[in-house]
């Protein structure tokens, strides 16, 4: 089985549990570390990775906007453990950082979670510790904070793109933090693929699909087919004029939100130097009436007014890598000549 083998497999689907609106007891993520099935049953058996409640992606979070969120995480792994909740604004000490916002969540432990999300949107969660590991291993699932009024579509769908870097035998390589992938483009995977919910579709109905690029380093340009429609929000915030949906680009990290009509077999595609890599489909079997109605922009979120206090005007200049000149940090990259946590 080699990259190429890889590169030219299709992605299975799989269903992602979803945990509903918040109750007065927290509701518990376990960090842990299972079996589960990543790579097509033809070419390897399940792998072993984390994640959250016997699933990678985790639960998928999804509250109304200006509820409150109470999650206990608990650390069933045999290393450390925090919960980033990323393009939040909450309060600092729920940000989940270990060593700044918070301890670290050891072995056996819990660490409680509570916050308001003023803001509307596609966002996800991941580990903070360890990140270039734990969350290519499977820490990490998305978090959709609905409208108090959502838009009128027919399915609310969230994808989470991610890559993987696999042996012959299906397991992940264990190299996560190889100098050669820090100095160059980082750890890309030779597997790819889309978590998709097993929803079926038909032709004519109107969905909102939530992409999550939840990969350590790769960027995914998305071929999107079946559908025709447009971007209404990019990394959680609504656009105040929706844009042509094209092809999207996500870096790692960076959400984008598409609202259109189903036109026939749904996929998604991740555009390729070897051609388009199949990452995912959503099945879509008989036809309803189309809406006649263009999409509208999202409502706006309530951002509060700059601060009326002095801007303070920083330059930071990036530094190193591998074809990069030296500098005066001590890491292999570095902004102002310092590298790692100097302050």
């Amino acid at each position: 089985m080699d990259r190429r083998s890889f590169l030219i497999s299709s992605a299975a689907l799989v269903a992602m549990p979803r945990v509903g609106q918040a109750t007065a007891e927290p509701q518990v993520l376990r960090a842990m570390g299972f079996e589960q099935q990543i790579l097509p049953t033809e070419f390897a058996g399940a792998t072993r990775v984390l994640g959250f409640n016997g699933s990678t992606p985790g639960p998928e979070l999804r509250i109304r906007q200006g509820q409150q969120l109470d999650i206990r995480l608990q650390n069933d792994l045999d290393m450390g453990a925090a919960v980033h909740w990323h393009g939040i604004r909450l309060d600092n000490r729920m940000d989940g950082v270990p060593g700044m916002t918070q301890p670290l969540v050891v072995p056996g432990e819990t660490f409680d979670y509570s916050f308001t999300p003023p803001d509307a949107g596609t966002y996800w969660y991941h580990s903070h510790y360890l990140s270039q590991e734990q969350v290519a291993r499977g820490l990490m699932g998305a978090l959709v904070i609905e409208e108090e009024t959502p838009p009128d579509v027919d399915h609310d769908i969230t994808a989470i793109l991610s890559d993987w870097k696999f042996d012959p035998e299906g397991q992940l390589i264990d190299d996560f933090d190889n100098l050669h992938d820090r100095a160059h483009a980082g750890r890309m995977g030779n597997f790819a693929r889309a978590f998709l919910p097993d929803v079926t579709l038909k032709q004519g109905m109107r969905i909102r699909l939530r992409l999550i690029n939840a990969a350590i380093d790769r960027i995914f340009p998305v071929i999107l087919k079946g559908l025709s429609g447009q971007v209404v929000a990019l990394d959680g915030m609504p656009l105040a004029r929706p844009r042509e949906m094209g092809m999207p680009v996500l870096a790692p990290a960076q959400r984008v939100d598409v609202i259109a009509d189903v036109t026939g077999p749904v996929s998604l595609e991740m555009d390729h130097r070897a051609g388009a890599y199949p990452l995912g489909a959503l099945a879509v079997v008989g036809a309803i009436t189309p809406r006649t109605a263009g999409i509208s922009p999202l409502p706006a979120n309530r951002i509060p007014p700059a601060a009326k206090t002095a801007a303070q005007h920083l330059t930071l200049t990036m530094q190193g890598g591998a074809m990069g000149r030296g500098h005066g940090g001590e890491g292999i990259w570095a902004f102002n000549d310092m590298s790692g946590m100097q302050e």
